[in-house]
């Protein structure tokens, strides 16, 4: 995991909890928290304690808990590249783990209305399960959750349409939190318990 380096006018590093960067006319500049003095920011590095450019996963993870953390890892880049820390990731990560809650809550109150079948959606699950599961067995680990978006965005328009019946995208819904219990456990036994009632 890599981050920027900043230093102060004395040379000193700075870790990026000791500043605040803003962005004016399209350049990014950072100020130093203590006594609001300019601070130069570095090049991307790999973090290290050295040069002070670490997050403390402690604290990522009071705010957004593990499974953004988590998330936002594999999504960002393939395992062999380094993967850039950025508030906006982490917080992408976080609001994707909302949706997923929210969607269980839609799906928690779903009534089929009429006897519309719409078999397209079944189909399309199967192909992206089968999709998945092959990205996953060749590690290309943030193409699967790229397809994990589709399935989820999938289920959401769905539940919008009602074109399925309770059972159909009960079982769609199931097939999708069986996959992300591999990358977001915590979310994903949350869901399974609200959705079934039991503890799996």
């Amino acid at each position: 995991v890599v981050h920027e380096t900043y230093k102060d006018s004395n040379g000193q590093w700075l870790s990026p909890a000791e500043i605040i960067v803003s962005s004016e006319n399209g350049q990014r500049k950072a100020i130093s928290l203590a006594d609001k003095a300019p601070v130069e920011i570095g090049s991307i590095e790999k973090m290290s304690k050295s040069k002070r450019n670490t997050v403390d996963p402690d604290d990522i993870i009071k705010i957004y808990g593990a499974d953004a953390v988590r998330w936002f890892i594999l999504s960002d880049s393939p395992p062999e590249r380094d993967i850039q820390w950025s508030d906006s990731g982490i917080q992408g990560a976080f609001k994707y783990i909302q949706k997923i809650w929210r969607v269980c809550e839609k799906i928690k109150i779903y009534k089929k209305e009429g006897e519309k079948i719409d078999n397209s959606f079944l189909i399309k699950t199967n192909i992206l399960i089968k999709e998945i599961t092959e990205c996953i067995e060749k590690f290309h680990i943030n193409v699967a959750v790229a397809k994990l978006y589709v399935f989820l965005n999938n289920i959401n328009q769905e539940i919008e349409k009602q074109s399925l019946n309770e059972e159909d995208i009960i079982n769609a819904y199931k097939k999708y939190l069986i996959i992300i219990s591999a990358f977001i456990p915590y979310i994903a036994n949350e869901c399974w318990e609200k959705i079934t009632g039991k503890q799996d």
